[in-house]
């Protein structure tokens, strides 16, 4: 699972979260960062492995 919630602080005090569904969008915010990075104070994973409720009954299921 490539789910993930990052969570963006700009040095002006404005906090963005940012859920990405797969490693696409994860490239996607990486890159963005690398070119706004002076303006940002701080990035970080807020949480990661986010599943959906019919994802979670499938690993249920292959777990049992």
């Amino acid at each position: 699972m490539e789910t993930i919630i990052y969570e963006i602080e700009f040095n002006n005090g404005r906090i963005f979260r940012v859920f990405c569904a797969n490693s696409a969008q994860k490239k996607r915010v990486i890159e963005s960062y690398y070119k706004i990075k002076d303006e940002v104070k701080n990035i970080s994973v807020i949480t990661s492995g986010i599943h959906t409720v019919k994802q979670y009954e499938q690993i249920l299921f292959n777990i049992i």
